[in-house]
């Protein structure tokens, strides 16, 4: 029971994907961060690697993520860039912005993803962030079963150290009788 509390109550991993838009100029260099949103909270600020490949037009880039928290099911996506150059028109103008055509999260354990098409341009700013509405693209594990994953590997790891230990679990044969039953029985002529 406590393998699956921990399954769902402790940090989660997420996979987040980045659809760069096919425009000219859709790519951006400025830093990406996202905060995901769901039913048990907030995974806070979470930050996006950056290198000269990455978040270029027609491009699709993928980050895994811990949040601190188990968030439950997702409702949305906050999604904003950082850039150490000017704002506003200028920013536009020297290639600062980003077009996001979509973006998709995956929970890792469950595999159970959401997605938003969103074809919009983000700007340099948390305050002018793009907030994606989520919707459910893949079921994958539902957070119950993912519990009784959990209990099921915890099950697993008992009996593996028990084995380790030279303890025999009730109803196994010893490898003496495993080779009985393999012999075969004499023959008896009639």
């Amino acid at each position: 029971a406590a393998a699956a509390a921990a399954a769902v109550d402790g940090p989660a991993e997420y996979r987040v994907t980045f659809w760069t838009g096919g425009e000219f100029g859709a790519g951006t260099d400025a830093n990406v961060f996202a905060e995901l949103f769901g039913a048990n909270g907030s995974s806070g600020t979470l930050p996006m690697d950056r290198d000269a490949s990455m978040f270029d037009a027609k491009c699709v880039d993928a980050f895994t993520r811990v949040s601190p928290t188990h968030l439950g099911e997702l409702a949305e996506a906050l999604v904003w860039i950082e850039s150490a150059s000017s704002s506003g028109f200028m920013s536009m103008v020297s290639g600062d912005g980003w077009n996001l055509d979509k973006i998709e999260v995956e929970h890792v354990a469950t595999e159970r993803s959401w997605e938003a098409a969103v074809d919009e341009w983000i700007y340099p700013g948390k305050g002018k962030a793009l907030r994606a509405k989520l919707a459910v693209k893949k079921q994958g594990l539902g957070f119950e079963q993912l519990a009784e994953k959990a209990e099921d590997a915890a099950g697993d790891v008992e009996r593996l150290e028990a084995l380790r230990a030279g303890k025999k679990e009730t109803g196994s044969e010893t490898s003496e009788d495993q080779d009985d039953a393999k012999a075969p029985s004499p023959r008896k002529d009639p």
